[in-house]
């Protein structure tokens, strides 16, 4: 696990570009968990609406739409690393944030986003701080060191 490598998403939320994250590997969830990913892992294991995200963001197709914190999301983006999800609909008291899912090292990080942020930005956003934080430091001897 690559130390600090939360620090890089605090500095998203505390910048209002995301509401929380949460890194989910084989091994549970990694702390620290903030906004609405706490409850969804209070156990100390992903709940199985966040398994399923976490399943969806590694299978070769997304699903189109389905339920999280109580909102229908729709699946806007879909690529080899990524997914994104942004919310069409409360179906009762629910959540209006979207979703971005990246592939990292071990296991997948989650974050979630909220108006006024575009999910393109937020997609960007993600991607960028998730490749930043688990860059592995190259060491004498890796190809292309000279």
């Amino acid at each position: 696990m690559v130390a600090g490598w939360s620090h890089t998403f605090s500095g998203l939320q505390e910048r209002g570009l995301i509401t929380g994250f949460a890194y989910i590997t084989a091994n549970g969830v990694s702390q620290p968990v903030t906004g609405p990913f706490v409850n969804e892992c209070a156990s100390g294991a992903a709940s199985p609406q966040l398994q399923g995200i976490v399943a969806a963001a590694a299978a070769p197709e997304a699903p189109t739409s389905f339920d999280l914190w109580g909102t229908k999301l729709i699946t806007l983006h879909h690529g080899n690393s990524c997914f994104m999800a942004v919310p069409t609909r409360s179906t009762g008291g629910g959540s209006n944030d979207g979703i971005v899912a990246v592939k990292a090292p071990n296991g997948v990080l989650l974050a979630s986003f909220n108006k006024p942020t575009l999910p393109t930005i937020a997609l960007t956003a993600v991607q960028e701080a998730a490749a930043a934080a688990f860059k592995r430091k190259r060491s004498p001897g890796d190809e292309g060191e000279r």
